[in-house]
């Protein structure tokens, strides 16, 4: 029986579209019951592959424990669509149970628009003070950043926008020095309500593969990367 398992969970993994094919013949609920069985990673890739509306009705009917682990493996674009899309009620349980500084994370883009750049935006974008030594900074953003990210934001003490450094600039630039020394302060920021037009249209995308995003008080909120519309 374990062994069964494994092997659906490995086709469901691997062939996510041909393993749903399998599932179109039975209802909603019971489809939600099913991928509570396998490993949440396997029934993320599966939820992905399913018609939004249709994949928002089988996480609501899961159980909330089960509906939260599948929705934290998804990519974090897809997780706000679903969290923007389900029933209020099913939409605040599953907060609830998801580890408190991702739930925060995704409370934050609950308040802007559909299509604004504070919906559009992920709310981690690496920063530093301007104050901080390179050195230190490396070092906050080994532990705290993902291997992918091009830019390192810096901000005053207030946690307002003020420059920006290219992580390659970062790796070769003295370790003792401030990194307000080295930023660049000719930055380009969106708006937390721009729209996905203006988003679009920003001429920046030109030389930059991701832009910060701001509140109205400049404060550094998120940050919208170009293969958000690439996809």
């Amino acid at each position: 029986m374990e062994l069964e398992k494994k092997l659906v969970d490995s086709f469901f993994t691997n062939h996510p579209s041909e393993a749903v094919q399998a599932l179109n013949d039975i209802d909603i609920r019971a489809m939600g019951k099913f991928l509570e069985t396998l490993k949440p990673q396997s029934a993320a890739k599966s939820l992905e592959k399913i018609p939004q509306k249709t994949a928002t009705s089988i996480l609501q009917g899961m159980k909330i424990s089960s509906a939260a682990k599948i929705l934290e493996q998804l990519p974090f674009d897809a997780q706000l669509v679903f969290i923007h899309s389900l029933e209020a009620n099913s939409r605040e349980q599953i907060l609830g149970v998801l580890p408190v500084s991702h739930s925060q994370k995704l409370h934050r883009l609950l308040n802007y628009p559909e299509g604004s750049a504070g919906y559009l935006m992920d709310p981690s974008p690496v920063s530093v003070l301007s104050d901080c030594l390179v050195y230190d900074a490396l070092k906050q953003i080994r532990i705290d950043a993902d291997s992918d990210r091009y830019y390192v934001y810096v901000t005053d003490a207030e946690h307002r926008l003020i420059g920006m450094v290219s992580l390659q600039a970062l790796l070769k630039a003295r370790k003792q020095v401030a990194v307000a020394s080295i930023m660049s302060t000719d930055i380009a920021c969106l708006p937390a309500r721009a729209s996905e037009r203006d988003i679009i249209n920003h001429p920046f995308w030109l030389n930059f593969h991701e832009l910060p995003v701001v509140n109205r008080h400049q404060v550094l909120i998120g940050v919208i990367r170009y293969d958000t519309f690439s996809r």
